[in-house]
């Protein structure tokens, strides 16, 4: 048995223990920002990571090593460039650092070729593609490994064995089988072949090199050596795959037309969108973004039906810039109150058309003034879920289904949880409805309403994203973004290139000339243009081995896109670049035309057809990648493939300058034939300006015809696109400047050789009904009245661009530029300004005014600064504001009706620094003739103000232009406003409880203080809300209201109040309250003090006197009338109590001097005929007493016990020990006042002569003295 034992040990101890996993990687977040923690681990052990590079690695979902739900799902894709490319750092992994201690780490790759990358890495030991090799690294320039052949552009399930210290003892798997590996380059350095805490994904940790281009996929990290059977199981695992993005709308497009498919769908889905109308792009919240005027039927269409799969889980976000508010309707489940008065940023396809019965299409409404989402269906419109607030600048809507169930969260923040929908199947409305155009659902609106502002980022998930998921996609990802404009234009129809610098001219405007180099120089040329006539395209350059060298500073960053279009000429010879930067061109070659990175790589299509032919090529290129790029023939996007050889990203970027035949490289593969108009954009062209560009013409010598005009703020940067900030009427001194720019025929640059007189018009822009033609502008636009045009001139010296300054004396919501050419007779060029802005008043005037203190009119002038006295107004009750618009001049701006908005600018009475409950509220204006008026203002608190009114909702249409609040508010000057006074006076609290509580019943006397009495009166506006202004520190004193205590018996018409002592609080008025809680408060006897009552129905009240004649709420008593008071003149507070004339009396008593005696004690009270046994009180104590002071005659002393007690039904006594001797004690209590009784008027006491009843309670004991003689005989027998 001990050998059998002895043997299954040493067989455990030969046995390779278990792996354990580390870390768990699936890569499925929505997005990564650079965040800590942000690349989570799904193994439960919370090792997450972090993306780092630029530009950084993004979850992508489009094809997945393992299609299918479940499945690999989302992967992350790695751009690249090899050097500083994004990665992830994995930290925290408790990996074994012992000599000879296995890791294993399995992972998916999609590889794409780049040479010297390295899918994942520790600090030295890592797994490298390079030279056609592929295997384990450890600094050393070696490769212990396999053939790389057959690895690249498709899913790859890759597990490596990393053994410390021991290269030839790692183990490499490739989709699930071992591979035999061999040393391939150079020799293993095994001191670096350890691993540690952090692994990297995509490079290693020694520096930013080698960072891997391609996708990877589920990685997973474990301590020790998995097995065959383990790696199998890897391989072949998938799970349920987290909500995915399903289409991602960036709309960073630099322009839209009216393209099928234009706006790109960055999901890798494919589920591009189709622009109608005035739908465009601007200034975003990351980049560009949507720009939405508003009207029928500018918005952006799915070109596919992808949200068909798409039910009741699913979640749409996006980025949003409202630029007016929306019509809230009450939350329901029916109804159709979606047909009316909304701003859909997604309008909902209605269902029934688009699905079928028992579907409805879900969509947002959004307003500055909250967010509504719709459900679509045929005769069901209702706002399942309604949110109400403030929608300021650009700020992220989430609206996440769930089983039917919307939720709203704001800015990653839930806010608002909707109503479950009646219907079985809800699906995101981004589809056509199969039906009547007015019921597709598309991105900026639909039918029944049309959004008016920005939309960014918008996308689509087919599941519904928890809070934090939605927390994560509510960060703005940073990437770079493009100018979006010409960075260069030339037309190559200079009179002759001779080498010397500048002499290739830069027609955009921008000054960026070339230079000819090479031999033979380009000549210019004009006898076959790509498109003949005048206009056409006119002059072009022959090269025949010479080239341009062109500076048109190309953004280099990482990511970023540029495109260059030209015509090109091709003679058919084989290896000629038509243009390149330094080592990423388009290369003809072997048949094959397309983008080359220096590595005999294509990327393109068959040159086939394009020789000795004028062709159009406009081709996109993308730093750090080769995939990314674009190309277009004609007008026409192609279809690209990898035709030869693979490419290096290292060398797929721009440089600051283009060259015309060949590249940057060096003199080799000069173009032969001719090329013209070369135009390098900032920023990818959408096929609309592609089409633009391929159509271009200009005038071949001679005036030169500009496409059309833009107008916007002088300090806008060189280009043609930009802003007009809010303006100002009759701006003084000089009106406004506006700079005024020529655009080429493409409309993608500066018409710089225009020259001519233009007429420079401003338009009412407010009525959209019109199309948008092709110049900008809009039938329905109108010149304002009363304004007289202007004309411009340029000259040659003006580049196409000039300022100039312009004067409206009136005020306008919605005002757009149009300039025209020439300026007299048939037009040549028209063009609308693309932003439209606002002329605001220069000033506001406004009064404050009402009919009487509690109602709104123009009776009186609300601006009394007095205290106290003059004009008061009630505070939260309605008065009058009336604002009118002036310009600059001081004149009525009769079109001003605008919603302007008050506020408090200083405090008069009380002097503030700031007050948390003044609210002044302008209410709801009205008016026209440029005065509007507010029957609906109020003011929360008392007392006098600075106020002042302000407007910068009538410049709304400058929200999002970058306009600043300064420049769309118009201001008054602070005026006074008041003074105000509370609306009424209120008892919240009151109460008197009796000095006996335990007295049956309970009860007080005379001159005792009650246990408590207490009172609360506070200050109130309107609604109830207390004025804590209404303070004694904040007025002169004893100028505020005063307050009496009153009291009367059983409503008999008998004035008592002045019979009450209660103590005056300090302050009286404090924090807008009267307070008084106080245990000194109590009832006197009579002066003389004459017994009266019983006063059993007691009640007490308070009556208020202010100074502005504001009354105590509910009055209901009088003390001075009898019955139902009429008037009333006081609030009664608490219940009736019990009052009464009190006495304390000890009886004389005698006995034997043999015996102790009893000395009865009992309270009496007056019953309206004379002291009766107070049976009620159980509360009085009995006092100390004196033994026979003078002028007593007694002498004899006892011991007196039964002191300090307590009266039981009125009762009590006291008891004296017996002398043994015959005599008298005379007694004196110490008694309360309110006791004291008429005893001795020989005496004074209280040296009050009016009151009788100040003495202490007394009697006499006597010892020894019997009532009658008794004889007592006590029989014996016997």
């Amino acid at each position: 048995m001990r050998i059998f034992a002895a043997l299954l040990l040493m067989l455990l101890a030969g046995q390779a223990p278990a792996a354990t996993l580390l870390g768990q990687y699936w890569l499925e977040e929505l997005q990564w920002t650079g965040a800590a923690a942000e690349v989570r681990d799904s193994s439960g052990n919370n090792r997450h990571g972090q993306a780092i590079g630029a530009p950084l690695p993004s979850p992508t979902l489009g094809t997945p090593a393992r299609p299918g739900r479940p499945g690999t799902c989302t992967y992350g894709s790695f751009p690249g460039p090899r050097d500083g490319g994004g990665a992830l750092s994995i930290g925290g992994l408790p990996v074994n650092l012992a000599a000879g201690a296995k890791t294993s780490v399995s992972f998916w790759m999609y590889w794409d070729g780049t040479d010297s990358v390295m899918p994942i890495g520790w600090f030295r030991h890592d797994l490298w593609l390079v030279g056609g090799h592929f295997g384990f690294n450890t600094g050393n320039s070696d490769v212990f490994g396999i053939a790389s052949a057959g690895l690249a552009n498709r899913w790859v399930h890759v597990v490596a064995v990393f053994t410390n210290g021991n290269v030839a003892a790692d183990e490499l798997y490739i989709d699930g089988v071992a591979q035999a590996m061999s040393q391939r380059q150079s020799t293993p350095n095994n001191a670096t072949a350890v691993v540690d805490a952090t692994l990297q994904i995509g490079g290693w940790r020694s520096d930013t090199s080698y960072r891997f281009s391609g996708r990877i996929d589920d990685v997973k990290v474990y301590d020790g050596q998995l097995t065959a059977a383990e790696v199998a199981a890897v391989f072949n695992e998938t799970h349920v795959c987290a909500p995915r993005l399903m289409l991602e709308w960036r709309l960073d497009e630099c322009a839209l037309g009216a393209v099928a498919g234009e706006v790109l769908d960055a999901s890798g889905n494919g589920n591009n969108g189709t622009p109608l109308a005035g739908a465009n792009t601007a200034a975003g919240r990351v980049c560009r973004g949507g720009i939405f005027n508003g009207v029928s039927p500018t918005r952006i269409k799915a070109a596919s039906n992808f949200v068909d799969s798409l039910t009741n889980d699913f979640t749409i976000s996006f980025w949003v810039n409202p630029a007016t508010t929306h019509q809230i309707d009450a939350q329901s489940g029916s109804g159709t109150a979606g047909t009316g008065g909304q701003r859909y940023a997604l309008y909902p396809a209605q269902g029934t058309d688009a699905w079928g019965p028992g579907h409805a299409g879900a969509g947002v409404s959004v307003g500055t003034n909250g967010v509504t989402v719709y459900e679509h269906a045929a005769s069901y419109m209702p706002p399942l879920l309604v949110w109400s607030g403030a929608v300021s600048g650009w700020t992220h809507v989430a609206v996440a289904y769930q089983a039917r169930q919307p939720r709203l969260y704001i800015n990653g923040v839930l806010a608002a949880t909707g109503l479950t929908s009646t219907y079985a199947n809800v699906h995101p409305g981004l589809r056509s409805s199969g039906g009547t155009l007015h019921n597709d659902g598309g991105v900026g609106g639909g039918n029944w309403g049309w959004f008016n502002g920005g939309i960014d980022e918008f996308r689509i998930y087919d599941g519904a994203l928890d809070a934090a998921q939605v927390a994560s996609i509510a960060v703005p990802v940073a990437r770079s973004c493009a100018s979006c404009a010409t960075l260069a234009h030339y037309r190559l129809e200079d009179s002759a290139w001779m080498g010397a610098p500048g002499e290739v001219q830069d027609a955009s405007g921008n000054g960026r000339h070339g230079q000819a180099l090479g031999a033979p120089f380009p000549v210019p040329e004009a006898v076959t243009p790509a498109r003949p006539g005048n206009p056409g395209t006119c002059g072009y350059g022959r090269f025949s081995g010479g080239a341009l060298n062109l500076p048109v500073s190309a953004n280099t960053a990482p990511g970023a896109k540029t495109t260059a279009s030209f015509w090109m000429y091709w003679d058919g010879s084989n290896s000629v670049m038509p243009i390149g930067w330094f080592r990423h061109d388009l290369w003809l070659v072997n048949g094959h035309f397309g983008f080359n990175t220096a590595n005999s790589d294509v990327y393109g299509i068959s040159s086939a057809g394009l020789a000795n032919r004028w062709v159009h090529v406009s081709a996109v290129f993308t730093n750090g990648s080769v995939t990314a790029n674009r190309l277009y023939i004609n007008g026409v996007p192609q279809a690209l493939t990898l035709r030869q050889s693979t490419p290096t990203l290292g060398n797929a970027v721009v440089n600051a300058n283009l060259r015309a035949s060949g590249w940057q490289s060096d003199s080799g593969y000069r173009f032969r034939s001719f090329i013209d108009e070369i135009d390098v954009f900032d920023g990818e062209m959408t096929q609309s300006q592609v089409l633009a560009q391929y159509n271009a013409v200009h005038p071949c010598g001679g005036a030169t015809v500009p496409g059309g005009f833009n107008a916007f703020e002088t300090s806008t940067p060189l280009g043609i696109t930009g802003v007009i900030h809010t303006k100002v009427a009759a701006q003084q001194p000089a009106g406004f400047d506006l700079a005024i720019v020529a655009l080429n025929a493409a409309k993608t640059g500066v018409e710089t050789l225009f020259t001519g007189d233009v007429k420079v018009e401003l338009l009412d822009t407010s009525n959209n009904g019109g199309p948008l033609d092709a110049n900008a502008c809009r039938s329905t636009w109108t010149p304002l009245p009363g304004f007289v045009p202007r004309i411009l001139n340029f000259a040659a010296a003006d580049l196409g661009r000039k300022n100039i300054s312009l004067s409206e004396n009136n005020a306008w919501r919605d005002v757009r530029v149009r300039m025209t050419y020439p300026a007299a007779g048939a037009p040549l060029a028209i063009g609308c300004s693309t932003d439209n802005f606002a002329i605001r008043p220069a000033t506001l005037d406004f009064a404050a005014t009402d009919n009487d203190w509690q109602t709104a009119g123009t009776a009186r002038t609300l601006s009394n600064a007095i205290f106290p006295g003059g004009t008061v107004h009630k505070a939260g009750r309605p008065f009058t504001l009336t604002v009118t618009g002036r310009n600059g001049l001081g004149n009525v701006t009769s079109n001003y009706d605008g919603s302007p908005a008050a506020e408090i600018t200083g405090y008069l009475l009380p002097v503030l620094g700031a007050c948390p409950t003044c609210a002044l509220t302008a209410g709801a204006f009205s008016g026209a003739g440029g005065t509007v008026t507010s029957n609906t203002a109020s003011y929360s608190e008392v007392g006098v103000i600075q106020a002042r009114m302000s407007d910068d909702t009538f410049a709304g249409v400058d929200a999002a232009d970058g306009s600043s609040l300064a420049e769309r508010t118009a201001y008054s000057t602070s005026s006074t406003v008041g003074r105000f006074v509370p609306d009424r006076f209120t008892l919240t609290a009151g109460s008197v409880t009796a000095a006996c509580p335990g007295g049956a019943p309970a009860f007080s006397y005379m001159g005792q203080p009650f246990q408590s009495l207490s009172a609360s009166v506070q200050a109130q506006n309107a609604v109830g809300n207390l004025t804590v202004n209404y303070a004694t520190a904040g007025f002169a004193p004893g100028n505020l209201a005063t307050l009496a205590w009153q009291a009367e018996n059983a409503d008999n018409g008998s004035d008592l109040s002045a019979r009450l002592s209660v103590p005056t609080s300090s302050p009286l008025w404090a924090a807008g309250a009267y307070s008084v809680n106080t245990p000194a408060a109590e009832f006197r006897r009579a002066s003389p003090d004459d017994p009266d009552g019983p006063f059993d129905s007691l009640q007490l009240g308070i009556l208020l006197a202010d100074p502005d004649g504001v009354a105590l709420d509910g009055l209901d008593m009088n003390a001075a009338t009898a019955g139902a008071c009429v008037p009333c003149t006081a609030k009664a507070v608490g219940a009736t109590s019990r009052v009464r004339f009190g006495r304390l009396h000890l009886q004389n008593t005698h006995g034997s001097e043999l015996r102790s005696l009893r000395m009865p004690v009992s309270a009496e009270y007056w019953n309206g005929t004379g002291f009766v046994t107070h049976a009620a009180d159980n509360c009085t104590g009995l006092g100390a007493v004196t033994l026979n002071l003078p002028p007593s005659s007694c002498t004899l002393p006892s011991i007196v016990s039964g002191l300090g007690g307590t009266l039981s039904s009125g009762s009590a006594a006291l008891t004296l020990s017996a002398p043994n001797v015959r005599g008298c004690v005379d007694l004196r209590m110490v008694t309360p006042v309110w006791l004291r009784g008429r005893w001795d008027d020989s005496r004074d006491p209280d040296g009050n002569p009016a009151t009788n009843y100040d003495d202490f309670a007394a009697a006499r004991a006597s010892f020894g003295i019997f009532r009658e003689r008794l004889i007592y005989r006590r029989e014996v027998t016997r």
